[in-house]
């Protein structure tokens, strides 16, 4: 491992700053730079940046160091190979000296006052870690894993963690929190001495494994909704140079021995979730294969209304196609149903106007478990169902009454 800085080898701010930036790599490169200049545009307080390249594609890396051109608060912290997040923030912080490290990952953008909002968090309610509201894409659609919310006892020693209540987007005022995301974290530095590092054998749930670390050490975790992120999922395939680190960070098998040693370390009855989301990174370099398989529906002339949890809509996939989304508010995306009986209804007012090809792509499969009901509407309307690794089509006659 090798270090460099900015071109004069030194980091001068007019103010001393309390903050450690470490910037790092979640899944992707083609955000980076986009994301690191949100950050210098959104953050007035003085801060230390601590910028992980561990194989960085070049074309990358050049359009990250174009925006830190100008600015000499930054230290590049190299590693020849490609990392883990587990691994680049373990990094991160045996470099770090200030009070406090915000860990942020490259897909990341940012909103005013994001930064001071959690340091007045942990100032005011004498916290550990501050967490911000995500929200997903550009716009203010909620984002948090509906798997995580509650840790509850299940006998014989045992813990069981409980889907959450409540979305977190709706939240409106600061609170104690057991589960965060990873996606953008204040610590205060000194709760690692309490937890340990990152654990890196871990691919994926590593928001669980944080999240129980910190609930054992009785640290406290606040959510701050003024402090606001929005996490930018790629709206394209991997490139080339991006599938090495893309098809390390979701392995697989790795992921699978990830849930298992989650569960073994803290003793859970199951680690929350399933693969199901690493199954669905992994085909995510097949989204050519769902474009043209949605093109052949289109062609046949039914109106096609396509179901994928808000990842495709706004992207090359289906943009210049002629879908529907589900739930369409105003011919957007209208973010997941609140209940079976909301999912039914708008359905049926689609089907009001003719024959539908529902198409059900695989990231909103998940969908399923919590609208049980209108998974059991669907099955019970369709005329025909075709199920595919991709896509899931039912095909849905006018209603009779």
């Amino acid at each position: 491992m090798t270090t460099g800085t900015a071109p004069d080898d030194t980091i001068t701010q007019q103010a001393t700053p309390d903050v450690t930036i470490g910037f790092l790599a979640r899944e992707r490169f083609e955000l980076g730079a986009e994301s690191l200049a949100s950050l210098y545009e959104k953050t007035t307080l003085p801060f230390r940046l601590l910028l992980v390249d561990a194989a960085t594609p070049p074309r990358y890396w050049q359009a990250m160091l174009q925006v830190l051109d100008g600015h000499d608060n930054w230290q590049v912290l190299r590693h020849d190979q490609h990392l883990l997040p587990a691994a680049a923030k373990n990094l991160i912080l045996r470099h770090a000296k200030t009070e406090y490290v915000c860990l942020l990952e490259n897909d990341n953008i940012f909103n005013d006052g994001w930064l001071e909002a959690l340091l007045d968090a942990c100032e005011s309610a004498s916290a550990d870690v501050a967490v911000p509201l995500v929200r997903e894409g550009r716009g203010d659609h909620g984002h948090f894993d509906h798997h995580l919310g509650s840790l509850v006892p299940a006998g014989d020693g045992l813990w069981r963690v409980d889907p959450e209540e409540r979305p977190r987007n709706r939240i409106t005022e600061r609170q104690p929190v057991t589960f965060v995301e990873q996606h953008c974290l204040l610590f205060r530095r000194s709760v690692f001495d309490r937890i340990g590092p990152y654990d890196e054998e871990l691919n994926t749930r590593d928001e669980v494994d944080l999240s129980l670390a910190l609930h054992h050490a009785e640290a406290t975790v606040i959510l701050e909704p003024s402090a606001v992120v929005n996490y930018v999922p790629p709206s394209s395939p991997p490139a080339d140079d991006e599938l090495p680190y893309y098809r390390m960070r979701w392995d697989l098998d790795r992921a699978e021995a990830s849930r298992e040693r989650i569960r073994d370390r803290w003793s859970l009855v199951d680690t929350p979730g399933d693969l199901g989301f690493v199954k669905y990174r992994n085909q995510i370099p097949d989204l050519p294969v769902a474009r043209a398989r949605i093109e052949e529906l289109c062609a046949v002339g039914t109106n096609v209304v396509v179901v994928e949890n808000g990842d495709w809509f706004g992207t090359g996939l289906i943009d210049d196609l002629p879908v529907q989304p589900f739930p369409d508010v105003d011919g957007y995306f209208g973010g997941f149903p609140a209940s079976d009986h909301e999912a039914i209804e708008h359905l049926t007012q689609i089907r009001r106007h003719g024959t539908v090809t529902f198409a059900v792509g695989w990231p909103a499969r998940w969908w399923f478990d919590f609208l049980p009901e209108f998974k059991a509407h669907l099955d019970a309307e369709a005329t025909t169902v075709v199920e595919g690794r991709l896509l899931d089509i039912y095909t849905l006659p006018e209603p009779t009454s």
